[in-house]
């Protein structure tokens, strides 16, 4: 299909995208527009996906083609993905000054990790199956930055332009400072940790809170409770060394944090799902197998096997 979309058009498309009002009537045209495609739900959903993508204008992920896989249970369809971004908690939108400014958007494939430079010479390293939105330059009065995923961002100090992070229900604002974002769609919580500096906290339904270095704010998602603790740093930014480094995780902790690694889908088979916490560390060229095999022996109760980037789990109890 052809695409004659103007820079106009597209930036418009973004906007109307990022837009606090009429969600609902966005999520209606977005599902519509999924639903008159005829595709299936199988191995070219990802033809579908990027399909959906130039049928509304956005850019095609050309260079993940090969990676990105759509787990069906996380992305029933393409609207869903495009929800995380819409379902994003804006405290400050973009300035009427910035109206024609393009907007840059940048994905990262599973297995992979990225570092972005932003228009003020801020840094944004980005983990894998993250997604970033943001202007091609800063013109108003704020820095603002969409994220789907996770991101460690070392930000250029500059005190009259808050820098702000934008994920679903949470916002984070910066001045100068390091810290690191985590909102998968797949997550329970939306997480902020700081690394340096200091960082502000907002959501709909607390006061603001001020993190000081090494500390993480978790929000549930659903009930909206938070969480304030004393992290190790080095943990929480394990990712960027391509090591795993869990702290007390969940099960849906420890398969996200492997799906994002090895690119595989992880599927449970049996009447039993572990409720303990539990605390990985395994090294960036360990293979998936050696992985599992050592879950196995702290979980325990269950086998797996692996086929064409899928890992089947067989609990026995």
């Amino acid at each position: 299909m052809e695409r004659n979309y103007s820079r106009k058009t597209v930036n418009d498309f973004h906007r109307w995208l990022l837009d606090e009002n009429s969600s609902e009537d966005k999520n209606n045209i977005l599902k519509e527009v999924w639903d008159d495609m005829s595709v299936q739900k199988d191995k070219n959903t990802d033809y579908a996906f990027n399909t959906f993508l130039n049928k509304v204008g956005m850019e095609e992920f050309a260079e993940s083609r090969k990676h990105f896989r759509i787990n069906l249970w996380k992305y029933v369809s393409a609207a869903a993905v495009i929800s995380c971004i819409i379902s994003t908690s804006i405290t400050y939108m973009l300035t009427w000054d910035e109206k024609d400014i393009p907007m840059i958007e940048c994905y990262v494939p599973k297995t992979e990790t990225r570092e972005v430079i932003l228009p003020d010479g801020s840094k944004a390293c980005l983990n894998s199956g993250s997604y970033i939105l943001y202007p091609e330059g800063f013109k108003g009065d704020i820095r603002n930055i969409y994220l789907v995923g996770e991101a460690v961002f070392n930000v250029a100090k500059n005190e009259e332009k808050p820098f702000i992070v934008h994920s679903n229900k949470m916002s984070v604002t910066a001045i100068g400072t390091k810290f690191n974002v985590k909102a998968y769609p797949e997550d329970e919580f939306l997480t902020a940790t700081l690394l340096q500096g200091k960082i502000k906290i907002h959501t709909p339904d607390m006061d603001d809170c001020y993190l000081s270095p090494g500390q993480q704010l978790k929000l549930n998602k659903v009930t909206l409770q938070n969480e304030l603790t004393e992290v190790d740093g080095e943990l929480v930014t394990s990712w960027q060394r391509g090591e795993i480094m869990l702290n007390e995780a969940s099960w849906n902790e420890i398969c996200l944090a492997l799906e994002n690694k090895y690119d595989i889908e992880i599927h449970s088979f049996g009447n039993y799902l572990p409720e303990d916490l539990y605390s990985f560390t395994f090294k960036k060229n360990s293979e998936i197998e050696d992985v599992l095999d050592v879950m196995k022996i702290v979980i325990g109760n269950f086998d797996y096997k692996i086929e064409n980037n899928k890992c089947n789990i067989y609990w026995k109890k």
